[in-house]
């Protein structure tokens, strides 16, 4: 990278395996952060279904960590790069001053993107989402005549409401309440604050909204369940 004036660039990391001890995680990210790079990702290991992993998993051929133990990794992460100087903007993302992901922050911020090539999605920055042809082939057969498109997807208020959720409490913007009471209206903006209540140790609130704390981040996905509309 310094050979070839290389300036923004990222790590992807993936804690989680269980091949590695806490300890040893913890040199592993003082020796990246050595590296002094721009932005790191630092991802748990998901492992996900109809995968040679899930597999193993359900045949006991793998045993991956408890919950416990990697909300060890993700505390440790997250005090370890946020003392090299990196800002915790996401979840799983870090960087330093000015250099947060642009790219990722279209989809945090429901704004609209294009996809292009096999399985991509694309959106409107409205409710309509694109999918394309999943498949090499089929994708440059189609593509030809433009008949690239697999599923098409207009999303409902409840869908859109979820989406926002799930999104900005991934991020250190958080919700805005004002963002919620245009969108969705002052009652929603209502219900929404009274499901939040529930949650407040796991929260951080200021005048333009709220945000989750680290302990929060680590339970994000059962947080949001409980905020999403049906």
């Amino acid at each position: 990278f310094y050979k070839n004036n290389v300036k923004n660039y990222n790590l992807d990391l993936i804690f989680g395996s269980g091949k590695a001890r806490l300890e040893q995680w913890n040199i592993q990210l003082k020796n990246w952060t050595a590296f002094n790079a721009p932005h790191i990702s630092a991802y748990q290991l998901t492992v996900e279904p109809k995968t040679i992993l899930a597999n193993r998993v359900k045949n006991r051929l793998y045993h991956p960590p408890n919950e416990e133990i990697l909300a060890e990794f993700f505390i440790q992460t997250h005090h370890t790069l946020t003392q090299a100087g990196y800002h915790h903007y996401e979840i799983s993302n870090y960087a330093k001053p000015g250099f947060e992901a642009s790219h990722n922050a279209a989809y945090w911020r429901s704004e609209a993107y294009i996809g292009l090539g096999p399985s991509a999605h694309s959106f409107n920055g409205i409710s309509s989402r694109r999918v394309n042809l999943p498949g090499v082939a089929s994708y440059i057969k189609n593509a030809a005549t433009q008949v690239y498109l697999h599923e098409n997807e207009v999303l409902n208020e409840n869908e859109l409401f979820n989406e926002k959720i799930l999104t900005r409490l991934r991020t250190r913007a958080g919700l805005q309440w004002e963002e919620i009471r245009i969108n969705f209206g002052t009652q929603a903006l209502n219900n929404l604050k009274e499901a939040l209540v529930k949650w407040k140790s796991y929260l951080e609130y200021d005048e333009p909204g709220v945000r989750l704390n680290l302990r929060g981040m680590l339970i994000s996905d059962a947080i949001c369940r409980d905020l999403f509309r049906t």
